[in-house]
């Protein structure tokens, strides 16, 4: 007897996500919760375009996309806020990125992925130089983005891309972001 193995590019699975957003200016955090959480999941069914919806149609909907687990410390859904003691000018991606991952296995009380598979960080300002939209590590749990970036599914999807394995495509010239046709390209621009 054969066993068939379902194949896909990405992980074929219900995949627990957190969004942790790093407000800058206090008086808008209220309202980036809620933000976040329609957003990046389209929680709230306004934004239809969204991380949630793009990975899924992706995967031809061989991924269901589980925005948090219902966690306390959840602002919204799939989200939580820290504070990470730390200014985001001055200070290296490493820095901020350790120091965001301490705040948060702090506030959760466990390391990280912990329950989560994947985990986002939105840094609500621009550190460093400001010419880079987001990162992420090959084959690793967690992505990185500052400003606005966490609103473009295109962003998202490509971070999480790498976190899936995926490295960047490159065009008929060969050149990194020149193949406009997918996500791990740049197909945003061109």
């Amino acid at each position: 007897m054969s066993t068939i193995k379902q194949i896909c590019f990405i992980p074929c699975s219900i995949q627990p996500y957190i969004y942790v957003t790093v407000p800058i200016l206090t008086y808008i955090v209220s309202l980036s919760f809620l933000y976040g959480s329609e957003e990046v999941w389209g929680t709230g069914g306004i934004d239809t375009v969204n991380l949630k919806s793009s990975l899924e149609e992706c995967s031809w909907n061989k991924m269901t996309v589980s925005p948090g687990i219902g966690d306390t410390n959840e602002v919204a859904t799939g989200v939580i806020e820290v504070d990470i003691g730390v200014p985001l000018e001055g200070n290296s991606r490493s820095t901020i990125r350790n120091a965001v991952t301490t705040a948060v296995t702090n506030k959760l009380g466990h390391t990280l992925p912990g329950p989560y598979d994947y985990v986002l960080y939105s840094l609500h300002g621009c550190y460093v130089d400001c010419g880079w939209a987001a990162y992420a590590d090959i084959n690793s749990w967690n992505s990185v983005y500052q400003g606005s970036y966490y609103k473009r599914p295109g962003v998202l999807v490509h971070e999480l891309g790498h976190n899936f394995g995926l490295a960047h495509s490159g065009g008929l010239d060969g050149q990194t972001y020149t193949d406009h046709t997918g996500s791990m390209g740049n197909p945003h621009y061109g």
